[in-house]
């Protein structure tokens, strides 16, 4: 490691930025985070509305379910849209998944049971799949000086989402019992129903502006008609997204990416540092509401969404400085190294709070630095996670392969987030437990995930720094000569 350090030349610092298209997805990323975060601290109470009776040692069963259900639907969405980004563009895929989520998410939210919500929860999960395409947009309209700090700039809005979305969502949680005003019979009905409209409402207004303003990103799209390429959006949906000939020789190109140590280490690193991510706020909040006899503190939702709140400014203040700054100090492997194992090493220190003082405003105290330090840490690492996996591909695999990429994740997401909050319910419902096998479990093991990620992670080749080499270019060149093109290198890693 240190005598890599020793070796390492600086990256040059970045030039400008292209704010037009930058803005327009930092507003979709915000829409994006928000609709995420709305839910977090209102999953152990939306479980009890939606079975009425569930004893609170079982609630994190069901909060299992309903945070990694969207991962199910993303299985099937992540490789389609990748596939149609690019074909159509990353703009017009962009654009389909920006409000169609939330009107499931807000489907959730009125669902007259809980296999509905499931139900509207896999939906989303689908349609929200192209997502992932953001980092690949981005990737795409910032050059190899300016995609640190592009890459940072996309954990922004979440950061502020992170901010918002849990205070709106305890501020507007059952209305009618707080505020009198919106005493109505609708509010009491649907408690959670206020709250998921700003989400709605902001990617309404986020797609007209996006849909006038925002241009393609596609190297191979973008102010250029050739033959091969649809002429019109409607055009493109009436065609077959790849023939057979394309098919083939898409599939024989990702394989080969895939079979390489940075196609496929980029993949799975990915996906370990979501699923650990999403286990953990899946965990949180579950824990936090539980008595001081299983562990917990028994926080309200509006409590437990301030201290969620408490990680958007440090997210704010220290992602466009540090992860430039580490980047051309370390490079992306070595940070990405350093930040999920200092990640690892938070997880395991987070439930240790009551151990540590027995003072309750301590406690709270301690509880949101551990949750801001897992945020920032998580933030800046999953910036870097999005430098790998567009630098592992050529542009013309970058949307199938990105797909491929959200797919592996969401299988993670189904698999670890539920085990993480059913081993958090069984030993929850054991009679006196002890360390480990007590709410310190879930927290450790991610813990460990973290630690060694980090490790595994150092052995990524060196070539995974800058960006792909295009070979896709050369051959297009030697067909329009009319030269016989030369066979398509997998990857030069």
């Amino acid at each position: 490691f240190f005598s890599d350090m020793a070796g390492y030349t600086e990256l040059p610092s970045e030039s400008g930025i292209p704010w037009t298209p930058v803005l327009l997805l930092l507003l979709f990323q915000f829409c994006e985070g928000f609709a995420f975060y709305i839910l977090a601290p209102l999953l152990p109470f939306l479980v009890q509305e939606l079975i009425p009776g569930v004893p609170l040692e079982h609630v994190g069963y069901y909060a299992g379910y309903l945070s990694s259900y969207p991962f199910l639907g993303a299985m099937i969405g992540g490789p389609l849209f990748g596939a149609l980004s690019d074909r159509i563009g990353r703009k017009p895929v962009l654009m389909l998944g920006l409000l169609v989520p939330k009107l499931c998410l807000l489907g959730v939210f009125v669902a007259p049971s809980f296999k509905m919500a499931l139900g509207l929860r896999m939906l989303q999960g689908f349609f929200g799949a192209n997502n992932s395409i953001a980092r690949t947009y981005m990737a795409e309209v910032c050059d190899t000086h300016t995609v640190a700090r592009g890459m940072s700039l996309l954990i922004i809005p979440f950061a502020l989402a992170q901010v918002v979305a849990p205070i709106v969502g305890g501020l507007l949680s059952r209305p009618a019992e707080k505020y009198e005003v919106l005493d109505t019979e609708l509010m009491r009905q649907y408690p959670y129903l206020l709250c998921i409209t700003f989400p709605v409402v902001a990617s309404a207004i986020s797609l007209v502006l996006g849909f006038f303003l925002m241009p393609e990103s596609h190297p191979g799209l973008k102010g250029v008609k050739a033959p091969s390429c649809p002429q019109s959006f409607d055009e493109a949906l009436k065609e077959p997204l790849l023939s057979t000939s394309e098919k083939k020789s898409s599939f024989r190109d990702l394989v080969g990416v895939l079979s390489t140590r940075a196609g496929l280490m980029a993949v799975v690193l990915n996906a370990m540092l979501g699923s650990i991510h999403t286990a953990f706020v899946t965990v949180f909040p579950v824990w936090v509401v539980l008595d001081a006899a299983s562990g917990g503190y028994t926080l309200s939702a509006s409590t437990m969404g301030y201290i969620m709140a408490s990680s958007g400014p440090a997210q704010l203040l220290v992602l466009p400085v540090v992860v430039p700054f580490l980047v051309r100090k370390m490079g992306f492997r070595r940070s990405w190294a350093l930040e999920v194992g200092l990640l690892g090493l938070v997880l395991f220190i987070t439930p240790c709070a009551r151990e540590l003082t027995t003072d309750p405003t301590s406690r709270l105290v301690f509880l949101a630095v551990t949750f801001c330090l897992v945020k920032v840490f998580f933030a800046i690492a999953y910036s870097n996670n999005g430098v790998f996996l567009n630098h592992a591909v050529p542009s013309t695999l970058r949307g199938v392969y990105v797909g491929m990429s959200h797919t592996i994740g969401a299988v993670f997401r189904f698999i670890v987030p539920p085990t993480a909050s059913g081993l958090f319910a069984w030993v929850s419902q054991q009679e006196e437990p002890s360390w480990p096998l007590d709410y310190h479990l879930p927290f450790n093991l991610l813990g460990i995930m973290a630690v060694f990620a980090a490790a595994w992670s150092l052995f990524l080749p060196k070539s995974i720094e800058s960006k792909y080499e295009e070979p896709a270019i050369l051959k297009s060149l030697d067909e329009e000569e009319g030269q016989e093109p030369e066979a398509y290198p997998a990857s030069p890693l």
